[in-house]
């Protein structure tokens, strides 16, 4: 594509999703119920009996929302809540609080007003993960786990090490951050047409969202340059 292009997809980038979103509202994407299986750590009652953690000094100091809770989880571009509804349901343990973040205002106004939204376990709010500009909810070294579900792919090449430092820093000493995108050469990436390629295996749709598609050489090599 020509700069100009590349660089008004990068601009508009939440307008693109608004419009995804305010089309297929809800109807879209499935609970991901398959989850716990590929990541158990997401079943947090499992071992609720033997969860010994209390929430820190700083977080009983500092109101937040979930700051007196003992194990948080933030979904990172939750869109409609297809994750973050299933960890609910799956986890009564009332020890447990979710944070849930879009850059598409879109998506977390039709999130909020799912049934099964509750104030009192989720905290829902718009945010551009890779614009260190915008300000969490939380402080720093609060988080259990953080996922990222099919969302570092729709991020540009040149802030996905930014991102990921800035996410490392939100977790607890022994945090983990659960990743699943799109893999290099899969039929989505060759089903893609001349004059639809931003850069190296990263395209736009027809609809203006892009995707980056990983090897499993790029998530090592993320997770190397990782921020302590």
């Amino acid at each position: 594509m020509s700069t100009d292009r590349i660089l008004e997809l990068e601009e508009n980038a939440a307008d693109y999703w608004d419009k995804f979103y305010g089309i297929h509202q809800n109807r879209f994407f499935k609970d991901r119920h398959w989850l716990f299986t590929e990541f158990p750590e997401l079943d947090t009652c499992a071992d609720a009996d033997k969860v010994t953690d209390k929430p820190s000094d700083e977080d009983i100091n500092k109101e937040y929302p979930g700051s007196h809770a003992n194990r948080k989880i933030l979904e990172v571009g939750c869109g409609v809540g297809n994750t973050v509804f299933p960890i609910l349901e799956a986890n009564k343990d009332p020890r447990l609080f979710v944070y849930c973040c879009d850059f598409s205002s879109t998506a977390i106004d039709i999130l909020k007003e799912h049934d099964d939204y509750d104030a009192s376990r989720c905290h829902a709010f718009v945010c551009d993960i890779s614009n260190t500009a915008n300000q969490m909810p939380f402080p720093d070294n609060s988080l259990d786990i953080i996922t990222m579900i099919f969302v570092l792919s729709a991020i540009s090449q040149d802030r996905m090490q930014e991102t990921l430092n800035r996410l490392s820093r939100l977790l607890k000493p022994g945090g983990v951050l659960l990743f699943r995108d799109y893999g290099r050469y899969d039929l989505a990436q060759l089903r893609f047409k001349t004059g639809r390629c931003l850069g190296d295996n990263f395209y736009a749709r027809g609809d203006g969202t892009r995707v980056y598609f990983f090897t499993q050489g790029d998530e090592r090599n993320a997770y190397q340059g990782r921020v302590d």
